[in-house]
Order: C-alpha cells, then structure tokens, then sequence
C-alpha cells in the first residue's frame, strides 16, 4: 500500500494529512482558531466530500483539541 503524507503547519501546530488508497487519515486538527484554514488545507489536498476516513488526536493538548472534529468531519463527509 502506498500512502502520501502532507504536513499542514500553522505557526509551530503540525497537522498530518495522510493520501491512502481507501481516503484519507487526519492526523491532529490543530487549535479551534484555525479549523476553517485546516478545511481549506484539505479540499487543496484533494481530499473532498466523503473522503476523510479517520481523524486520529495524538494527545490531549491545547493544540491537539477534540472541539473541532465534528465541524471538521461534517464539512468533509456530506
């Protein structure tokens, strides 16, 4: 399997975006200021309506929060 990885950073907040062959893996979403940038980073990414598969948060911090996944997910998933 072959997978591509994009690194989406804002300022020091790394986010993963990972191209497989069944969609795509969201790996962090970064902080809640910055979830519309994150959505623009993906369309851009190509990854359209229904293609994020799975949103993975490494850990529990301020930059790493789990508030905007359903905003995120919704916009993704139509």
């Amino acid at each position: 399997m072959t997978s591509e990885i994009k690194t989406i950073n804002f300022g020091g907040v790394n986010c993963y975006l990972v191209k497989t062959g069944d969609g795509f893996i969201l790996i962090d979403t970064g902080v809640p200021s910055k979830r519309v940038d994150i959505e623009k980073e993906l369309v851009r990414a190509g990854c359209k309506p229904g293609d994020l598969k799975l949103i993975v948060l490494t850990h529990g911090d301020f930059d790493h929060p789990a508030m905007p996944l359903i905003s995120i997910k919704s916009s993704i998933q139509k």
